[in-house]
């Protein structure tokens, strides 16, 4: 058994943190913990990366965007969730020396393990999912906010629970949520059936856009700054078009290529035959076998489509 439980009962100031480019999963198990560790009477903050896109943002507003000027002394704890490395802190990396005790909860398989204590289960189908966990372990009565919070990250990793990582636990563990009294249905419209018109064409252009490779095993979808500037759509808002490669029919890896002014990232998805957790491993990122990313080193758009496809077609013809 872990420490976890102990260090957070023993912690009085704790700092929470989620990966960047949080997506729901980070978010709503982030604040689900927030929120617990104010009911046990802890100075908490949870600090983000940058402005969380407005998909989820009428979650809460119960956050800080994370500036290093701005913090003074310790923290007794810090807590990191659905981080997989170091990297993937980005700029609150720092925090890992500022805090006397780390604790990683992760169910990323290629994790790397650098906390003082993590528990990491590549089994489990979210992060919010292994928050419920604990809280159970820890006998958390658990509010209809909190339960809003680890919803919403189940969801949002498990695709509505239709995805392969949603087991019959993750079902239960749903069931015992909505229990709390929750509005699954609005939730669920809100996270997503709506979005702003903007959002949309940007999308109709990328059906337009799209590529195939390998005999229509691989389907690409790519983006650039110019592409966002002229639908008016900020960069986090592109977090699910990864999905739209990945509905076309024979495709076994979806790819979505996004460049902008200060990076160039790659998502990846699988609909079953290949692990592309280990293809975004070969390029310096990881995930899970069904969902994965990595980022690139400034390149062309152009330059970073050849690259992936390239890779996987490594993988492709093993």
């Amino acid at each position: 058994m872990d420490n976890i439980v102990k260090f957070i009962e023993e912690a009085e100031s704790v700092a929470v943190i989620s990966h960047i480019d949080e997506d729901t999963d980070a978010f709503g198990s982030s604040l689900a913990m927030l929120e617990m560790l104010k009911s046990k009477g802890k100075k908490a903050v949870y600090y983000l990366s940058k402005p969380i896109e407005k998909r989820i943002g009428f979650l809460s507003d119960d956050y800080e965007i994370f500036d290093k000027d701005k913090i003074s002394g310790r923290f007794d704890l810090l807590i990191c969730l659905d981080i997989g490395d170091v990297g993937r802190m980005g700029e609150r990396a720092c925090l890992l020396d500022m805090a006397d005790r780390t604790v990683s909860i992760d169910h990323h398989y290629t994790n790397t393990m650098y906390a003082m204590e993590n528990r990491v289960d590549g089994n489990m189908s979210s992060t919010a999912e292994m928050v419920y966990d604990l809280f159970c372990e820890m006998n958390v009565k658990l509010t209809k906010t909190m339960a809003e919070y680890l919803y919403s990250g189940i969801m949002g990793d498990t695709g509505c629970l239709k995805y392969s990582c949603a087991s019959p636990k993750t079902v239960m563990t749903v069931s015992r949520l909505m229990e709390c009294g929750i509005d699954h249905a609005e939730l669920c419209r809100r996270l997503f059936d709506i979005e702003p018109v903007n959002t949309i064409r940007l999308k109709g252009y990328v059906m337009n856009n799209l590529e195939s490779y390998f005999n229509g095993r691989v389907t690409l979808a790519a983006l650039d700054e110019e592409d966002l500037q002229k639908f008016g759509v900020a960069e986090n808002e592109t977090g699910d078009i990864v999905n739209i490669p990945r509905k076309v029919e024979g495709t076994e890896i979806a790819v979505f290529v996004k460049k902008t002014k200060e990076r160039v990232k790659i998502s990846l998805r699988s609909n079953g035959r290949y692990n592309v957790g280990e293809i975004a491993l070969k390029i310096g990122g990881g995930g899970h076998e069904m969902a994965a990313g990595a980022p690139l080193p400034p390149c062309s758009l152009e330059d970073a489509k050849k690259k992936i496809i390239g890779i996987i077609g490594e993988s492709i013809n093993d």
